[in-house]
C-alpha cells in the first residue's frame, strides 16, 4: 500500500516521516513501512510538473515493489492526488491513501526562510505559498483548476479521475494543519491516520483500494 504525506514545500512531511521512522517508530510498529522522501535523489534545476509526474511514475513502481514483499511505502511529498491517481501503473497497487499536510502561509514562510537555502529567495517562497492554497482547494474539489497539473507527461491517465465530483467518497484527503505544533504531536495525529487507513484496507472498506477507482 502506498501512504502519501503530501503538501506543499514548508508543512513539515519529511519532518513527520522521519520522526515516524526515529524516535516515534513505536507509532506506527508492525505495519512493515519503508520509509522515503519524494526528492531523497536530489532535484534538477529545471524540475518542473513533467518532471514531478516522471518522478511520481517511479515511486509508485517501487511501491509495488514493496508491495511484493508486503510492505508498504510511507512516501513525503509534494505531489497532488490527481497525479498520484493518473501515475500510469498506479492500478495495481492494493491500496492508497493521501493526506495533506498544511500550515498557515506565515508558517510556512519562517520555516523556508529558516533553511538558508540561497535558492529560496522571496519569489520562490511565493512559489510554495500557491501551490499550497492550489492544493488545498485541488484536494477539496477534483474539480478545482485541475489544468495545473494537467498536459504535462503524456503518459499520465487523467480521464481516471476528471468526472469525480468533490462528494465522491474516493477523493477524500484529511488535512492536519501543523502551524505551531510540536512535530511529536503532529506525527501522532499522523500514525493514527495510518493505521486507521491500513485498517481500512484490511476489511475491504479503503477508498482507493485496488478495483474501485
Amino acid at each position: 500500500m502506498l501512504f502519501v504525506l503530501g503538501g506543499s514545500s514548508g508543512a513539515g512531511k519529511s519532518a513527520i516521516r522521519r520522526f515516524l521512522s526515529g524516535e516515534g517508530a513505536s507509532l506506527v510498529a508492525g505495519l512493515r513501512l519503508r520509509s522515503h522522501d519524494f526528492d531523497e535523489d536530489g532535484v534538477p534545476p529545471d524540475a518542473d510538473s513533467s518532471w514531478r509526474q516522471r518522478t511520481g511514475a517511479a515511486w509508485v513502481r517501487r511501491a509495488l515493489e514493496y508491495q511484493d514483499h508486503g510492505e508498504h511505502l510511507l512516501l513525503s511529498a509534494n505531489w497532488p492526488l490527481g497525479e498520484i491517481l493518473a501515475t500510469p501503473r498506479a492500478p495495481p497497487l492494493d491500496g492508497m491513501a493521501v493526506c495533506l499536510i498544511d500550515c498557515a502561509d506565515l508558517a510556512r514562510v519562517a520555516r523556508l526562510r529558516a533553511r538558508n537555502h540561497p535558492s529560496y529567495t522571496d519569489a520562490r517562497i511565493w512559489d510554495f505559498v500557491l501551490f499550497a492554497a492550489w492544493q488545498r482547494l485541488h484536494h477539496a474539489d477534483p474539480q478545482w483548476m485541475p489544468e495545473v497539473i494537467l498536459d504535462h507527461w503524456p503518459e499520465m491517465v487523467w480521464e481516471r479521475w476528471r468526472s469525480w465530483l468533490p462528494e465522491d467518497p474516493r477523493w477524500s484527503v484529511p488535512v492536519f494543519d501543523t502551524s505551531g505544533e510540536p512535530i511529536a504531536a503532529s506525527a501522532s495525529r499522523v500514525a493514527r491516520w495510518i493505521r486507521e487507513q491500513n485498517d481500512a484496507r484490511d476489511r475491504g472498506e479503503l477508498m482507493l483500494r485496488r478495483g474501485n477507482w
